[in-house]
């Protein structure tokens, strides 16, 4: 009977698992990195599927963009003037203001001032209570 010694066994179990061993590469798949050039279907399907933007084909045009950014200052403005009714140097106890289907109304209660803002159309209401402060 033959004896093997341990260096040798380890010798051949080492050189059998080097036989079996290669090399390691890396093959992208998606072709804009060197992959498979008919991946690129595959890859922007799912990319469309799981796009959850949508592109607005309704684009303003320069005068539309313009009317809503005039009528947004004067809105704005009237917002101020109102604001300053309410806490300005001449503050008012009350008052009623009614923009197109929009109406607002204010009172004095104490140390609060209650604003009631109804849209005329839909019948919601809104109410904010604000303190009574001296800006």
């Amino acid at each position: 009977m033959k004896t093997i010694s341990i260096a040798t066994a380890l010798l051949f179990i080492g050189t059998a698992s080097l036989a079996n061993a290669s090399e390691l590469r890396y093959t992208p798949t998606n072709p804009a990195f060197g992959g498979f050039p008919t991946n690129g279907s595959y890859f922007l399907q799912n990319a469309q599927a799981q796009n959850q933007h949508k592109e607005t084909t309704d684009r303003n045009s320069s005068s539309q963009n313009f009317a809503q950014t005039i009528t947004s200052s004067l809105l704005n403005r009237i917002a101020f003037n109102i604001a300053d009714q309410i806490y300005g140097e001449n503050a008012q106890d009350s008052g009623r203001f009614v923009i197109d289907d929009t109406l607002l109304e204010f009172n004095r209660v104490n140390n609060q001032v209650v604003v009631n803002i109804t849209n005329s159309t839909t019948g919601e209401k809104t109410t904010i209570e604000l303190p009574v402060t001296n800006f």
